[in-house]
């Protein structure tokens, strides 16, 4: 039998060099995962997303342009960051996070931006989700097979990622398989199981939640009304059987690991260094601060010299992006990167913003401004892209 219309199309497209660069591109972002799947550690991620920017400058340098929104105010957020940098003590933490800024954080803003002015769009995204798929494939045997030995102090650990690392890349693989490559099928469903053994083995509830979140509120602001009572009850019923179980079984593994803010029997390090310790002393400590350093911070790096009141090159941070931010580069900072988001996200209708939301939450619960560079990549995506795309076919 002959090809059919849209075999022929998805051909023709998967043929045209655009496609192959930009699956290529996606495919790059997602490498040094797959890498960490066989222990093998690769010293310069950035290097990653510094050649997919050149890629695709190099082959589309005439019409690369940027959008007057995201030039104001990424010139205002990088000046202000690398003001803070000079007029300020500078580590050894303070100066790699200068340089992941030119070589990961600029570049992703960019590539995010740039890739929102082409058709093929969805190339890109069909490279990034698929070697996340293979990464998710790997690790999903990888915890059938050691599935007894997980414990509320052993958890699961690929190469170099820990586990928070590893269940938002499983997550944010099936949002975009979801969202944004419109998979709705079987394969979805065997996606979504297949992190299961995943959540379970890593014991990181954070992407987890932030992943019911980000769906429940896609679903509410795409279906129709009479479905969102069916979420509602169905929410309902969860949390009531959840709320049963956990009361029933206080030492259980799931218990600890997602239902306790720190597992009973920590020690008094993890203890001291948990969210629940250090994020409300970071307000007490920054209560007492002058107004000129609230409100333009201590410094690039300089969290740990603030909390714990001496000069370190230590890499310390409050696994949140907004303290992280507020601490040192200021509230001014804050509040200007507030109106951005808020602006961009009013002014979006497209996809996009989903997957935004979901890499914006879980950075307020894990890493620091460098690993959770995706915000910006995202961020390039809002800016453009004004409508869906259409007449696509990858």
């Amino acid at each position: 039998m002959g090809e059919s219309v849209i075999q022929k199309e998805k051909k023709k497209q998967r043929d045209n060099p655009l496609f192959s660069v930009y699956f290529f591109v996606g495919a790059l972002f997602n490498f040094q995962y797959l890498f960490e799947a066989f222990s093998i550690h690769i010293p310069v991620v950035s290097i990653f997303y510094l050649l997919g920017f050149f890629l695709i400058a190099l082959k589309f340098k005439k019409d690369f342009y940027i959008n007057k929104s995201l030039l104001f105010f990424s010139t205002i957020f990088i000046g202000w960051y690398l003001i803070s940098y000079l007029l300020n003590f500078k580590s050894e933490y303070s100066n790699y996070k200068v340089t992941m800024l030119l070589t990961k954080i600029i570049p992703l803003l960019l590539i995010g931006s740039f890739l929102k002015t082409r058709k093929s769009v969805l190339a890109f995204f069909k490279g990034y989700c698929y070697t996340q798929i293979v990464f998710i494939i790997i690790v999903f045997f990888i915890c059938i097979t050691q599935i007894n030995t997980f414990n509320v102090n052993t958890r699961l650990i690929v190469g170099g990622l820990n586990p928070i690392w590893i269940i938002r890349v499983s997550y944010e693989c099936v949002l975009i398989y979801f969202i944004v490559l419109g998979e709705r099928g079987r394969n979805l469903l065997l996606l979504i199981l297949a992190t299961l053994p995943i959540l379970y083995a890593t014991g990181s509830k954070g992407p987890f939640l932030s992943f019911l979140l980000v769906s429940s509120l896609y679903f509410i602001s795409t279906i129709k009304k009479k479905y969102i009572y069916l979420i509602l009850i169905v929410l309902g019923t969860s949390i009531v059987f959840i709320s049963a179980y956990v009361s029933s079984n206080e030492e259980s593994y799931i218990t600890q690991r997602f239902f306790r803010a720190v597992p009973d029997g920590s020690s008094e390090e993890i203890f001291e260094e948990s969210r629940v310790v250090v994020w409300p002393l970071t307000l007490i400590k920054m209560s007492e601060l002058d107004f000129s350093r609230l409100l333009f911070g201590q410094g690039v790096g300089n969290f740990s010299k603030f909390y714990f009141g001496r000069e370190s090159d230590m890499r310390y941070y409050p696994h949140n992006f907004f303290l992280e931010l507020a601490v040192e580069q200021g509230i001014g900072l804050i509040i200007i990167f507030f109106i951005w988001i808020i602006w961009f996200w009013i002014k979006s209708k497209n996809e996009f913003k989903y997957i935004f939301l979901f890499v914006l939450i879980n950075s307020m619960f894990s890493g620091d401004i460098i690993l959770n560079e995706m915000i910006f990549f995202y961020l390039g995506l809002l800016v453009n892209y004004e409508e869906k795309p259409k007449e696509i076919i990858v």
